[in-house]
């Protein structure tokens, strides 16, 4: 690096730590005047609430997903890209890593409604982190008007999983479930991606 190319990084970083310390500033604040109908209102830490999200489809055909209930909330478009993700989670496991005692655990608590890989953690998560969405309507009673600003373009929504952002890794990546899980087989997760693909309808076959 020459030398005007090591000042210029050095000016950037003081610009940096200016807006840094101007930053820090804002914690000398007393009155802040935050909203009641922040996520803060609704106490996350109870997930046991969350339960009876999932409902047992064993009456279908195999490979067919579980029930899933969205209670109140309009939230069927994260519902929908998680169960399809594990789904493909599943796939995954099976095609590529070898039928054992590890596996069979791991696909247990992935099926188990109240398991360490249950659908409501992964949901959890996902609206948390990746496809960011207040919780009303699922561990509180709500009417239209406080989910309204739930809904979500499907497209938009897959398209955060399977894509990095600016400053982000791929939404599915960030799922602690799905960490956990390739660590627990020893899978390296960034050897791995995801993609989604657009089927017509008319073409569609369960």
């Amino acid at each position: 690096m020459t030398l005007a190319k090591a000042l210029e990084k050095l000016n950037e970083f003081g610009e940096f730590l200016t807006f840094t310390e101007k930053f820090e500033s804002f914690g000398n604040l007393t009155n802040v005047d935050i909203p009641h109908n922040t996520q803060k209102s609704i106490n996350m830490t109870k997930l046991e609430n969350l339960t009876n999200l999932t409902k047992s489809s064993d009456n279908l055909s195999g490979n067919r997903t579980y029930f899933h209930n969205q209670k109140e909330s309009q939230l069927c478009h994260s519902f929908a890209a998680v169960s399809a993700l594990r789904q493909a989670l599943l796939k995954f496991l099976k095609k590529f890593v070898t039928a054992d005692e590890k596996l069979a655990t791991i696909e247990k608590e992935i099926e188990n409604s109240d398991g360490k890989y249950s659908f409501k953690m992964f949901l959890v998560n996902f609206v948390g982190n990746v496809n960011p969405r207040s919780y009303q309507g699922l561990m509180n009673s709500a009417d239209q008007t406080s989910t309204e600003s739930q809904t979500a373009v499907v497209e938009t929504v897959l398209g955060r999983m399977v894509k990095r952002t600016t400053f982000e890794i791929e939404g599915w990546k960030r799922i602690w479930a799905i960490r956990e899980i390739f660590n627990e087989l020893n899978l390296e997760i960034d050897n791995y991606k995801m993609e989604m693909e657009k089927i017509e309808s008319n073409k569609f076959v369960v």
